[in-house]
């Protein structure tokens, strides 16, 4: 659970946060507290500085002691911020970077060791992660201690609980400040980053069925009138002694052909389409033959549903009655 704090005053803002954190302590069913300015409510500062001659940007974060722990966050080497050590001092000037940040940083950036280029002493390096969608690449990130001093507060409750967890929130919100009370769900924060790519889904899902359902429908209603057409042929097959299997691939044979035919024609647009769309993604998967393998024998297994219908229908069918009716 999010909840966000609308207003600048520090002051305020402070007294917030120690409340929260002093009222989930004493709450049993919220198991964990942080606090943060940025990050996966998609805010955040974007500093430069200067690296070898050369212009360079980093994405920076304030957050409390708890953010690592509570998002599960992983380090590759160091710590987070802990209280056990001298971690507010002006002249350590801790900060957490991201691996990105720490290989852009090269020979500059040494565990312990006081870093100019960023102007901090980084104490741990967290496994890269995601705050912004996959169509965005991870950029070099840093985070600083914020002592107090967050914008958005988390709130991690066990199962089963939530309605009750909230209102407590609410009313301990409401003791605290005359804001209104506005929160949102983690997974509802990160869904939302994807709204476009879902509604963009769903459209594709749409067209596809209606798609395949009219092209069915002109499969079935052109098997019909080739079977009717091909009626005394059929007869003739029978009792020269054909078989139902032998009569049913003949009758459907031309229609997957050109199933077949207009797959090789689709295939090469659809290939350039999907990737041309995945591009706008620095996280994708890459588009293999055998996806449209299996697109193309699902087409096939369709088409072949549609028609066969009419197709076992006329191979079944008394030839004496086909004939007489010739």
């Amino acid at each position: 659970l999010m909840v966000s704090n609308p207003t600048w005053d520090f002051s305020f803002t402070k007294r917030t946060h120690d409340r929260l954190q002093d009222f989930a302590n004493t709450q049993p069913y919220i198991t964990q507290f942080s606090g943060m300015n940025g990050g996966l409510n998609g805010s955040y500062n974007t500093n430069g500085f200067m690296l070898n001659g050369e212009q360079k940007w980093r994405k920076e974060l304030t957050v409390d002691y708890n953010y690592f722990e509570m998002l599960g966050l992983k380090f590759v080497q160091g710590r987070p911020f802990s209280k056990a050590f001298a971690d507010t001092s002006k002249k350590i000037r801790p900060t957490i970077v991201n691996e990105t940040l720490f290989k852009m940083l090269g020979k500059n950036a040494k565990l312990g060791e006081y870093c100019e280029p960023i102007n901090a002493t980084i104490i741990g390096v967290v496994k890269d992660y995601h705050f912004e969608t996959l169509s965005k690449k991870i950029e070099p990130e840093e985070h600083r201690l914020a002592s107090g001093y967050e914008m958005y507060f988390m709130f991690k409750i066990k199962a089963g609980q939530t309605q009750q967890a909230i209102a407590k929130i609410e009313k301990e919100w409401k003791n605290i400040t005359d804001y209104p009370f506005e929160y949102t769900f983690l997974d509802q924060t990160i869904a939302k980053m994807y709204d476009a790519d879902m509604r963009w889904q769903k459209t594709i899902q749409a067209s596809c069925f209606f798609a395949i359902f009219i092209a069915c429908m002109g499969l079935f209603g052109l098997s019909a009138i080739n079977a009717i057409n091909r009626t005394k042929e059929v007869g003739i097959r029978k009792v020269l002694g054909a078989s139902v299997k032998e009569i049913v691939v003949t009758l459907s044979s031309n229609f997957l052909i050109m199933v077949a035919i207009s797959i090789a024609i689709a295939t090469p647009f659809a290939w350039w389409l999907m990737n041309k769309w995945l591009e706008d993604f620095a996280y994708r998967i890459h588009i293999s033959w055998w996806m449209f393998a299996i697109v193309g024998a699902t087409a096939l297994i369709i088409a072949f549903v549609a028609v066969s219908f009419q197709s076992i229908k006329a191979a079944m069918a008394n030839p004496v009655k086909s004939l007489r009716s010739e």
